[in-house]
């Protein structure tokens, strides 16, 4: 009895006092709201979590070290969590402006481990554009028992990913109308700025019934948030309406080089019964740009030299007018002409598109002909923001990574992009450690550290490669 006596005496208090002890644990070491359109607010939720036997006494809960007021806790916190119990916690962004937003949740609390816990958390508000080409589809006659196709270029414009949610006929229309995207592609569907989709309409009749339909486009454009697609069959293009204008040649986005010849093209659909008398011309911000010609020749194309352009950013118009009731219909693109001698804007990422953060363990510095454009000295693991700088075609990109604690050294892939579209990959990815529970477990890894595991130079090749 006695030594049954003794053996709870010298246990149970070590065990009482462990069982009273908090433990808080978060959903996540790192919070993100990704892209969210600017104008409206976005909730992220977050379990908060006591896994230890004591109540976990809550003493404050805010933002600190934040670059801006985006970031609220609209529905406050709690004051106490109960052992082995958790309580949603409620962040909310309220993007305003086109910009990465960044800040620190911090939690001062009970736990004896960690009296305050700090989180970084990251947001990036965006305003993407859609643009959708032609808005009017006119199949003009197809027999009953025929068919016809025609194409809707859907584009990605603006800041941010563009969100395509849905496409819809209205009502009665899919009866006779139906559409097909590319292979690959699922709605809802996300599209980097710059790129775009052809989106196949087809037209099958059953008989010889006219239609004026519309197949209805929603996405995240904040200010274009459905757009109606007119699609015309069996019936004519009739009224005083303006020419529908698509500029096909060259791609939004897209860069020049100064010097060289470069096609403009355009495309039209009116109700005019000749294309001669469609007539077309070019204007290169607010300025006319020598020739033009009618739609009927090779679809309103007009050859140039970039040298009749000025250099930097350029917005290209192509004007069409109907010749018979002199209305006009115009589109426009952005695009850049570009001296090969002279520094241009380049983006370096962790992915294949410019919005995309890369993380390193511990430390970088990167380097562009001998001078430093990033620089993380840190000592721990971080994620970073796409980085930005202005350099020459051929100019050497040097990437240093240093491992500086023990366990892990980690460098991601990094992508530097050039415009809209073209990218060159600078580095493969790095991951090694000497500890067995991580993925990029090494057994012959025991550093030492700290020390440079990643030095290399890239010659910058885009755009002439990639």
């Amino acid at each position: 009895m006695f030594l049954t006596l003794l053996v709870g005496a010298s246990c149970g208090p070590d065990q009482e006092l462990t069982a009273l002890t908090p433990t808080l644990e978060l959903c996540s070491s790192e919070l993100d709201f990704d892209e969210q359109v600017i104008g409206n607010f976005y909730d992220l939720t977050c379990a908060v979590q006591n896994t230890g036997g004591g109540t976990l006494v809550v003493e404050s809960v805010a933002f600190t070290s934040s670059s801006s007021e985006r970031f609220t806790l609209p529905e406050g916190f709690v004051d106490e969590i109960g052992p082995n119990s958790e309580a949603e916690l409620v962040l909310r962004y309220t993007p305003d402006e086109v910009r990465l937003d960044t800040a620190e949740l911090e939690i001062v609390s009970n736990d004896p481990d960690v009296p305050t816990l700090r989180v970084p958390v990251a947001a990036t508000g965006v305003d993407p554009e859609i643009d959708i080409d032609p808005s009017t589809l006119w199949f003009d006659e197809v027999a009953p028992g025929g068919s016809k196709t025609l194409t809707l270029d859907i584009n990605a414009r603006g800041s941010g990913r563009l969100n395509l949610q849905s496409l819809d006929l209205s009502d009665g229309a899919d009866a006779v109308f139906q559409y097909r995207l590319p292979d690959g592609v699922e709605l809802p569907y996300k599209m980097d700025p710059g790129s775009g989709i052809e989106v196949l309409v087809d037209f099958i009749p059953d008989d010889d019934e006219g239609w004026d339909s519309q197949l209805l486009v929603t996405s995240s454009d904040p200010d274009d948030t459905t757009v109606a697609v007119r699609l015309l069959a069996n019936t004519d293009y009739e009224g005083e309406q303006p020419p529908e204008v698509e500029i096909t040649t060259p791609d939004w986005g897209n860069y020049l080089v100064y010097g060289e010849d470069v096609d403009l093209e355009a495309t039209a659909v009116d109700d005019a019964t000749s294309p001669t008398q469609l007539t077309v011309s070019w204007l290169a911000n607010g300025v006319p740009i020598s020739g033009g010609g009618t739609a009927g020749d090779a679809s309103g194309r007009h050859s140039i030299t970039t040298d009749e352009l000025p250099e930097g950013e350029v917005t290209i118009v192509a004007y069409v007018t109907d010749t018979t009731n002199w209305e006009s219909g115009n589109d426009s693109v952005d695009v850049t002409v570009w001296a090969e001698d002279q520094p241009i804007l380049y983006t370096i990422t962790g992915g294949l598109t410019v919005f995309d953060y890369w993380n390193v363990d511990d430390d970088v510095t990167i380097y562009v002909d001998d001078e430093v454009i990033f620089q993380d000295t840190n000592h721990t693991s971080g994620s970073h923001a796409p980085v930005e700088f202005e350099a020459e075609k051929g100019s050497l990109i040097r990437i240093v990574a240093n491992d500086v604690n023990e366990c892990d050294q980690f460098l991601d892939e990094l992508y530097l992009h050039f415009g809209t579209s073209e990218y060159q990959k600078l580095n493969d990815q790095q991951c090694r450690s000497s500890c067995a529970s991580h993925d990029c477990y090494d057994s012959s890894f025991n550093g030492p550290w700290p020390n440079v595991f990643y030095d290399e130079e890239i010659a910058i090749t885009i755009p002439s490669g990639g």
